[in-house]
């Protein structure tokens, strides 16, 4: 299904996604309230888009509060529907253009009234997969929200269903077992939920992560850590990558973000990892950086080594 970047069959729902996906939410433009929003040109998010498609990624991912993103993947790029699932989320108190209301609100009624939205947003009769925008377990329980998403998928309206979360709220969200998929937050330097990773991949569960390499270096215009003028990809992540003296481990030819990337592949349970760029140049070093596969299991466990000594470990067991 894709042109040179490897692919995974996401759990049981039998879907094959590519290993890199893209991620939308840097093209969600200028949003007020939101410091690290970027004003952004519809032709500049068009080019994006296509060329994603065009080096064989094949999974997209967004959100309806993600401000104009699934507008503009409509308007972009659903005459390319057939060549590309995507993944969308529902859970948003969106108003207009700003984040000054409240952002969240779980309710059937809002998942309802999300998923028609996104629909015409993106020009489609259905997504992929629907996930739930990181509520906690009583939330879901007590609104009947799963009850809300296998509606949707009755009607049509998404083939499969999930939940983006993170830790510490994600160990009982893994208990509700009509959840397809999970999207997790996962790095070298954000290890706190590898071991329920693994433990949903091997229940057959589809694993997206988000990865804090998504913001790219600093010296890429286009990306989120060149826009913010700081050097790290996350709080400290690129201070942390030299006090663990990871670029001692690097191949030649693989930059930074090439190793981190890498790394994050190289948990078989991952299927795919979804990051956002308005910058060219870092789609493509993170398209070569997934072409090249996981890192050696002598590299992958000297890394974990230095990690550790840092304070950087696999979470709880499960």
């Amino acid at each position: 299904m894709s042109e040179g970047i490897p692919t995974a069959v996401m759990g049981r729902t039998g879907i094959e996604v590519t290993r890199l996906s893209y991620g939308t939410w840097e093209i969600e433009g200028r949003i007020e309230g939101n410091p690290l929003s970027r004003p952004v040109s519809e032709k500049h998010v068009s080019t994006m888009l296509n060329t994603a498609l065009d080096s064989g990624m094949n999974f997209i991912d967004t959100a309806d509060c993600y401000g104009h993103a699934e507008e503009f993947i409509g308007r972009s790029v659903s005459h390319r529907r057939s060549e590309f699932a995507i993944a969308t989320k529902c859970g948003c108190n969106w108003r207009g253009r700003s984040r000054s209301t409240p952002p969240k609100q779980f309710t059937q009624e809002s998942v309802f009234r999300n998923v028609e939205r996104s629909l015409k947003r993106l020009k489609t009769d259905h997504v992929d997969i629907l996930q739930l925008h990181n509520p906690k377990a009583a939330l879901v329980e007590d609104n009947e929200l799963i009850d809300a998403l296998l509606e949707v998928k009755r009607q049509g309206k998404t083939r499969w269903i999930g939940m983006s979360s993170d830790m510490p709220h994600l160990p009982p969200l893994t208990d509700f077992e009509e959840l397809d998929i999970f999207q997790v937050g996962y790095q070298p330097m954000q290890r706190e939920s590898e071991e329920w990773i693994k433990r949903l991949g091997d229940d057959q569960r589809g694993i997206i992560i988000r990865s804090r390499a998504a913001k790219g270096q600093p010296h890429y215009e286009g990306t989120l850590a060149y826009n913010q003028g700081r050097i790290s990809s996350g709080p400290g992540t690129w201070v942390n990558f030299e006090k663990a003296k990871l670029d001692e481990l690097r191949d030649d030819g693989d930059s930074r973000v090439a190793f981190m990337l890498r790394y994050t592949i190289s948990l078989p349970q991952v299927h795919t990892v979804a990051v956002g760029t308005l910058s060219l140049d870092h789609m493509q070093e993170n398209v070569r950086a997934v072409q090249r596969g996981p890192l050696s299991p002598d590299t992958l466990e000297e890394a974990n080594r230095r990690l550790e000594k840092l304070g950087f470990k696999a979470g709880q067991e499960v």
